[in-house]
């Protein structure tokens, strides 16, 4: 495709790298790819929460060994994940989980499940995965994921803005997380990387969250997709 067939709203949506248009979409799950390479060897298993229409999910499928993948997500969000990772990983068996066919989550690999059924599963599950939608919750929905008894998880990954700009039913998604886990890296690393920053809330944030220690084998330097498109 020649370059004046492309999206006339190319500069907007993509970065323009080794003279290709790169889709920050696919920028942003590429930069996932990158930050939980550090903790490859710590999952198997994960949820994702709020996965769109499949593009982390899928990156992740191809590229570590996940014996198991939950996305949780609306049911019309769901139809539009469930048809891309039909398409784009043929090869992997995929369960739109009902209510009733719990018995059939073992044959499975990437099952889906909408908010309103969760409470009637039970997850042990290595690894919680949200990007930018906790920010854009109420504060009783994300306690809800994080509080939930019927969800328990070793590491969460959020990558995620404080809060969004015009949600005004969520006071700091940073305080939430910092009052319920060790964070890596910790705040104080953000405080002085935004510290000339005037709209901190609206920064990304990324963190590794677990209750027992921090984790030794990330590397802050190394997180990838915290700047803004001005800085590429």
């Amino acid at each position: 495709m020649g370059e004046g067939q492309l999206d006339h709203n190319k500069e907007w949506i993509s970065i323009f790298y080794r003279d290709k248009y790169i889709t920050e979409d696919v920028l942003r799950a590429q930069s996932a790819v990158s930050n939980l390479f550090q903790i490859r060897n710590l999952f198997s298993s994960c949820i994702e929460i709020g996965a769109g229409y499949g593009s982390l999910a899928n990156h992740l499928l191809k590229l570590f060994q996940i014996k198991k993948y939950f996305i949780i997500d609306h049911p019309e969000i769901l139809y539009w994940s469930i048809v891309w990772t039909s398409l784009v990983c043929p090869n992997k068996k995929i369960l739109l989980f009902n209510g009733n066919n719990v018995d059939k989550f073992k044959d499975a690999d990437v099952i889906f499940i909408p908010p309103f059924l969760i409470d009637t599963l039970k997850f042990d599950i290595d690894l919680v995965i949200n990007e930018n939608s906790f920010c854009e919750m109420t504060q009783e929905q994300v306690e809800y994921y994080l509080d939930n008894k019927n969800i328990n998880f070793k590491i969460l990954y959020s990558n995620n803005r404080d809060r969004q700009l015009m949600n005004n039913e969520l006071h700091s998604l940073n305080s939430i997380l910092s009052s319920r886990y060790i964070l890596t890296p910790p705040i104080d690393f953000y405080n002085e990387k935004y510290r000339n920053k005037y709209n901190k809330h609206n920064c990304k944030y990324i963190y590794f969250c677990n209750k027992i220690i921090s984790l030794e084998t990330v590397d802050p330097s190394k997180l990838c997709g915290l700047s803004i498109r001005k800085e590429h």
